[in-house]
């Protein structure tokens, strides 16, 4: 019984860890099946060179190839440490609940996964 997933982000070049995602299937009353991104975490040396973007898209991928219907995102309520990290999130036109609960589904979840 799995209580959560991972994938890695390496640098290929480096054969090193770069980053990671984890994440977990939930369901929902409203919607169905639906991924929890619950983290992602890139090294700083590596932020801002689109991994995070790639890990993201990924994870939108992964999404869809298990048949959820949603992936969503929680942010902690403390814009002074996630200002970046909404901002991170909104330019994929993630939808807004509240400033601190970010989902993307259908259509905008679909151009998400491509690559």
């Amino acid at each position: 019984n799995k209580y959560f997933e991972a994938v890695i982000a390496e640098d290929k070049n480096k054969n090193e860890a770069i980053g990671f995602a984890t994440y977990y299937f939930g369901y929902s009353g409203y919607c169905g099946r639906i991924l929890y991104l619950d983290d992602i975490y890139i090294k700083p040396a590596y932020r801002l060179k689109r991994y995070g973007t790639a890990v993201f898209k990924y994870m939108a991928k992964v999404t869809i190839d298990e048949n959820a219907r949603r992936m969503e995102c929680s942010v902690m309520d403390d814009p002074s440490l996630n200002t970046k990290t909404i901002e991170f999130y909104k330019k994929f036109n993630s939808i807004d609940d509240h400033g601190k609960h970010l989902y993307l589904h259908g259509e905008v979840l679909k151009k998400c996964a491509e690559f």
